[in-house]
C-alpha cells in the first residue's frame, strides 16, 4: 500500500466515524415519540403524564423546618428554623406523630423494605393516572429506624424536624409530624 492509500482510508474513517457520531446525536436529540399497545394489541400513541408524582408528593421542602427546641410552653413548641434563622411557633395536637431516630437498620430488612416500595411502584405505574394519589402518598423508606415517642419526651435543646400539613407561611403552624434527632451538644 502507499501513503495515498493510507491517507485515504484514514480519511474515510474519520469521515464515517463523523456520521455514526452525528446520527447518533440526532437521534438522541430527536423528540421521543413512544408506541403503546392497549388492552386489545393496537399501538396507539401514548400521551406524557403530566402532574403524576412518586413518593411523599406533599412533603415539600417549604412545608418543614428543623432546628433546636428554644421553648416549650404547653403545647406549644417555639423552634428556630436552621435555614432561615427564623423562630416558629409550633402547635402541637392528638394527631401530631412524635418520632425519635434510632439506630441504622440491616441491610437486608431495608433492602426488603426498598424491594416492595419498587414493586408497589410498579403495579401503581401501570395507570398512572388513575392511581395519581396512590402514587405520591407512597412514602419512602428510610434506612433508619424511627420509634413512637411522646410529646412529654419533647425538651429544651432538642433537635427536631417539624413537618407541616401544606407550605409554612407565618410565623406559627401546627405539626403533623416530629422527628427528634439525638445530638451529642444540646443547644
Amino acid at each position: 500500500m502507499t501513503p495515498n492509500h493510507i491517507k485515504t482510508l484514514y480519511a474515510l474513517n474519520i469521515v464515517s466515524l463523523c456520521a455514526v457520531f452525528g446520527l447518533f446525536f440526532l437521534y438522541v436529540r430527536a423528540p421521543q415519540q413512544s408506541l403503546g399497545i392497549d388492552q386489545f394489541g393496537a399501538t396507539s400513541k401514548m400521551q406524557p403524564v403530566r402532574d403524576v408524582f412518586v413518593g411523599n408528593n406533599a412533603d415539600t421542602p417549604a412545608a418543614r423546618i428543623q432546628g433546636p427546641i428554644l421553648q416549650v410552653i404547653g403545647s406549644v413548641l417555639t423552634v428556630k428554623d436552621r435555614a432561615t434563622e427564623q423562630t416558629y411557633a409550633v402547635s402541637i395536637n392528638a394527631g401530631t406523630k412524635i418520632e425519635r431516630v434510632g439506630p441504622q437498620k440491616n441491610s437486608a430488612e431495608y433492602q426488603k423494605e426498598m424491594d416492595a416500595y419498587y414493586a408497589q411502584i410498579k403495579l401503581l405505574m401501570q395507570d398512572p393516572v388513575k392511581n395519581k394519589v396512590e402514587l405520591s402518598s407512597l412514602v419512602i423508606p428510610t434506612p433508619i429506624q424511627l420509634t413512637s415517642d411522646t410529646p412529654a419526651s419533647l425538651a429544651l435543646g432538642d433537635v427536631v424536624e417539624v413537618i407541616a400539613a401544606s407550605p409554612i407561611t407565618g410565623e406559627s403552624f401546627t405539626a403533623v409530624k416530629i422527628v427528634i434527632y439525638p445530638q451529642a451538644t444540646k443547644y
